[in-house]
């Protein structure tokens, strides 16, 4: 079996899991909370998304190193690299999580956030929100999936549970907000505890012949992608929490947990795809079938999840919220697509940095103001903001399509002039 299928084989039944338990934990608090509540909620955590950001970039950079390190055999220099990464990390992410909670009380009034305990929260939030990438990336580019989906499972599970307190002792947004920095805790200590198995006796072995080229300029690059896809997926709601009354952004928020289902359901791949692909160049070993094998996988999901909110809203959204909210027809199509248009932009990025073609970075950035801009104007409606972001997504692909082309052409024409008898 290829590797490439055998990972996602084993990532597939914690995907499963964690999936049925955040699908669990977001019906209870749709249907437990009111929809100012839920509101709150949802922009609640599309803040700590936000603020947490370098997270993105810290798990790509983790995978990344990781990946690389693991895959030479360089087991002492990652130790001692790890150890230093995790000793200032924490440091800096329990600073700025302190810092945060000062200015909380003015957050909440820019977002019409009633309780100021919900962005205590938040800023509490930060700091457990950047170490977890942290060790998801070690998990992951040590190509360990069954750990890393076991780490990703207690996180949502434990969240769940703390979910049902929420709501026994009816704590609110703030309390449902509160369950993301204490299950993101517990996670990470099995994460630790998991990891420290899993390097147990190794030591470098012969292929240490194989040079670590990591240079500090890649890094940013890497950063910069990772914070355009941050911004990309979390601004809108935020938009629209500034902008609307709670019902509409309540609404706006079912839709959008509806349609992101696409998205989310394309993870796994781009998951294993990516330190996969660190793995085979380091190595130098083919990876353009593992590409291909996921891109389809992933285009082929969209198909169909695209395909069933468009046929059936009405079944999707009484499964999740049963009748405290109806579909959102406008917003939740437009969702579908964006859903789809993400999960593509995350595997071509994936591939991108996998394979260090990191001029990616300036494009994307550059395009940043787009959707800022978008939801700036048109901003009348909910829909009109859902509809841009996919005007703004649709660019990015075109983009990236199109640099993945070249890629491959200039590989294909490299090889091809390598192979040519002089």
């Amino acid at each position: 079996m290829p590797r490439i299928v055998r990972d996602n084989v084993t990532l597939l039944p914690f995907f499963v899991a964690v999936s049925l338990l955040n699908y669990v934990f977001q019906l209870l608090m749709a249907r437990s909370l009111n929809p100012g509540q839920y509101a709150v909620m949802a922009a609640s955590l599309a803040l700590v998304a936000i603020l947490a950001s370098p997270g993105a970039i810290i798990a790509i950079l983790s995978t990344r190193i990781v990946s690389t390190y693991w895959a030479s055999g360089s087991f002492y220099q990652l130790r001692r690299l790890l150890s230093r990464v995790w000793i200032w990390l924490a440091l800096v992410a329990t600073t700025i999580s302190l810092l945060l909670v000062i200015p909380s009380g003015r957050m909440a009034q820019l977002l019409s956030i009633e309780s100021t305990w919900a962005t205590i929260w938040v800023a509490i939030a930060v700091a457990p929100a950047l170490l977890a990438p942290l060790m998801a990336g070690m998990l992951q580019g040590s190509l360990s999936f069954g750990l890393f989906g076991a780490f990703t499972t207690i996180a949502s599970g434990s969240r769940l549970l703390m979910g049902f307190a929420v709501v026994a002792f009816g704590l609110g947004a703030a309390g449902a907000v509160a369950t993301h920095p204490l299950s993101g805790l517990l996670a990470l200590f099995f994460g630790y505890l998991g990891w420290r198995w899993l390097i147990r006796g190794k030591s470098d072995d012969d292929r240490t012949s194989i040079k670590v080229q990591l240079p500090i300029r890649d890094h940013f690059k890497v950063a910069a992608i990772a914070v355009v896809q941050i911004v990309l997926f979390n601004l809108d709601i935020l938009f629209v929490k500034a902008l609307f009354e709670d019902r509409i952004a309540a609404d706006y928020a079912a839709a959008m947990l509806i349609g992101r289902t696409v998205f989310y359901v394309a993870g796994p791949i781009v998951t294993v795809l990516l330190p996969n692909v660190i793995h085979s160049v380091t190595r130098r070993e083919p990876y353009v079938g593992m590409f291909l094998f996921s891109a389809t996988v992933v285009v082929g999901l969209c198909v169909v999840g695209v395909a069933l909110v468009f046929w059936v809203p009405g079944a999707l959204y009484g499964i999740v919220f049963a009748d405290a909210y109806q579909p959102y027809q406008d917003v939740l199509r437009a969702y579908a697509i964006s859903g789809s248009l993400l999960a593509v932009l995350q595997l071509l990025a994936a591939f991108h940095i996998g394979v260090s073609n990191l001029r990616v970075w300036i494009a994307m950035s550059v395009l940043l103001p787009l959707p800022v801009l978008s939801y700036g104007i048109f901003n009348a409606t909910p829909g009109e903001i859902a509809w841009g972001m996919v005007g703004a997504l649709t660019v990015y692909n075109l983009y990236m399509l199109a640099e993945t082309g070249l890629f491959l052409a200039n590989r294909h024409g490299k090889a091809g002039a390598q192979a040519t008898p002089a």
